[in-house]
């Protein structure tokens, strides 16, 4: 590509954007490379000799900035290349990512996919907590030394009558002898599940 210093009018660049960009591809072609770096790194780059323009991949090419973190240079390869020269495209987004700059940015793509797989832990965890007939944290006190036997019914009294399968739970009551005391251990209540509140905070960070 031997660049030529030139401006393009209008309809040069209407036909190069929506068109064809250069002689080897086709405007379809063309943004749909640059649209799947962008969406996979959040930075896409495309490259005007002059005359046309290429999409160069994003992997390949390296931005440097000087002390003012304003872009000095790039490298394609081993080839040096101007801030005349490349097209810098890139996500504005700065919610995901971490030390996202002028010059580096974060995959939109990257960032839903997380949040896809910490909503998809999250509705798991909910639905072995319904599934299992969790009780939020519970300890029987007592001063006596009780049987084995009877904590062992004591127990499976508590697991049959106290869970959320059966529909007991939070609604039944239990009455407590032999010096026995509840007291509750959780740090969490079932409210504090917040299924609906972790659905608003998933979509705002893809769409942020």
């Amino acid at each position: 590509m031997n660049r030529k210093d030139s401006t393009a009018s209008k309809a040069t660049l209407a036909k190069l954007l929506e068109i064809k960009p250069n002689l080897f591809q086709d405007a379809n072609s063309f943004w749909r490379l640059l649209l799947t770096d962008y969406w996979m790194s959040g930075r896409a780059f495309a490259v005007w000799d002059g005359t046309a323009l290429y999409h160069i991949p994003e992997t390949e090419v390296k931005v440097y900035s000087g002390s003012n973190n304003i872009v000095e240079y790039y490298m394609f390869g081993d080839r040096r290349l101007s801030t005349d020269e490349v097209i810098f495209i890139k996500d504005n987004s700065y919610t995901h990512g971490v030390g996202a700059s002028a010059i580096s940015a974060n995959s939109r793509y990257k960032a839903a996919e997380n949040d896809i797989i910490r909503k998809d832990k999250l509705s798991s965890f909910k639905e072995r907590y319904l599934d299992n007939g969790t009780m939020l944290g519970l300890i029987l006190e007592s001063e006596s030394v009780l049987s084995k036997s009877f904590k062992d019914k004591l127990l499976d009294t508590i697991n049959v009558n106290f869970n959320t399968k059966n529909g007991k739970f939070m609604n039944s009551a239990i009455i407590l002898d032999a010096g026995l005391k509840a007291k509750n251990t959780a740090q969490i209540d079932m409210g504090q599940l917040g299924i609906n509140e972790d659905k608003k905070a998933h979509n705002e960070a893809i769409c942020t």
